[in-house]
């Protein structure tokens, strides 16, 4: 009887151990995925300053 109980903690304690384990992997890609969507929108949010403003114009206006 005392096996059987000791072989059910540590199965229990395993299952515990194993999902700990897939939520840290899972936070880690979460965070890697928004980490890549940060870096690709700021590639495309800055944007060079003379596509906006010439110097010897003023600011850019578009031509409609």
């Amino acid at each position: 009887m005392v096996v059987v109980v000791v072989v059910m903690v540590k199965v229990v304690m395993l299952s515990v151990m194993v999902m700990l384990m897939v939520v840290v992997v899972v936070v880690m890609l979460s965070v890697m995925v928004v980490v890549v969507v940060v870096m690709v929108m700021r590639e495309r949010i800055c944007v060079r300053l003379d596509h906006f403003i010439d110097i010897e114009k003023g600011l850019w206006r578009s031509e409609d």
